[in-house]
């Protein structure tokens, strides 16, 4: 059997030193089991073998190492280039079609904001150039309506002659908007039910939302509308909800999921929402409630690269 005072081995110097109260590292070492507790006591100098005293580092010779420190976190991901207020987009793929060329965009909202609270573009101007030299302005800018950080720019095909290498792609103007929101009431009759007169609608100051045409059935409906006093355009939304005569909710009519692009004009088609299409005959009014975006150009100067973006059909 070895003579050695295990008891007295992994006993702490500090032991016969009056405790205080706080933490210390006879807190830590009371809380680790026996073979930790020898470990480091050992690491420190505290114990060892039976003829191996502990030896005291020589200063001429101790390196001192600093921790590098922590880089502050960039604002947005990696390759991602700031092109509006709170978001920024990146690249991914060009795409070559027999009449248009389509670059593919990603965005991400600033870090620490909320996606639903970044004003995402809706179109705007963009240049697109080829290795050789070519410049081509744009055609369209597509945003679907419920993924508004994924984006494409289209441009022309033809005058790039054939051609599937390219340098970069900039922006030139920034299409924003303002959203509005609201509703009004109409009395409801019953379905088919088609609005008596035109719903004439002041969005802000400047901007009228007119609707000349709504229709609801037993299953779908519709609504015609125009915006006049946005040279740019709109984008419009509208949802006809049902309310029975004590203002509680039966059901909806809801318009069917797409892109939205600016217009001055358009048709929303909508369905009942409901899983069965029962209840319109309790119907007393209904709320029109709509979602106008005013479109605004602002003019920007923002270059992607595209020369180790992959390219395709």
């Amino acid at each position: 059997m070895s003579g050695i005072d295990y008891e007295e081995l992994i006993r702490s110097p500090l032991d016969d030193v009056p405790e205080k109260s706080g933490t210390g590292w006879s807190v830590l070492i009371g809380g680790l089991g026996l073979g930790m507790a020898l470990g480091l006591l050992v690491a420190l100098g505290l114990g060892g073998g039976d003829d191996e005293p502990a030896v005291a580092a020589d200063p001429a010779t101790t390196t001192s190492t600093t921790a590098a420190p922590v880089a502050e976190p960039s604002e947005y991901p990696v390759g991602f280039v700031e092109l509006g207020a709170g978001f920024a987009a990146k690249s991914g793929e060009v795409i070559l079609g027999d009449e248009l060329i389509t670059v593919a965009f990603t965005a991400a909202a600033r870090r620490g904001d909320d996606p639903q609270d970044v004003a995402w573009p809706v179109g705007g101007s963009w240049l697109l150039e080829s290795a050789s030299g070519t410049v081509v302005e744009s055609s369209r800018v597509v945003v679907g309506r419920f993924s508004p950080a994924a984006f494409t720019v289209q441009f022309p095909a033809q005058p790039f002659n054939g051609e599937t290498e390219f340098s970069g792609t900039s922006a030139i103007e920034r299409w924003d908007t303002e959203v509005f929101t609201g509703s009004v009431q109409i009395p409801f009759g019953g379905e088919p039910f088609v609005a008596p007169e035109t719903i004439s609608i002041p969005v802000n100051q400047d901007v009228t939302l007119i609707v000349p045409t709504l229709k609801l059935g037993r299953f779908l409906g519709s609504a015609a509308w125009q915006t006049v006093g946005a040279p740019l355009g709109t984008t419009v939304a509208v949802v006809a909800t049902l309310l029975d005569e004590n203002g509680e909710v039966i059901g909806s009519y809801e318009r069917f999921p797409e892109n939205l692009d600016p217009a001055d004009s358009g048709v929303i088609e909508i369905y009942w929402s409901e899983p069965f299409p029962i209840g319109q005959e309790g119907g007393v009014t209904v709320s029109l409630e709509y979602t106008v975006g005013v479109v605004e150009e602002s003019p920007v100067s923002v270059s992607f690269d595209l020369s180790n973006v992959p390219v395709g059909r």
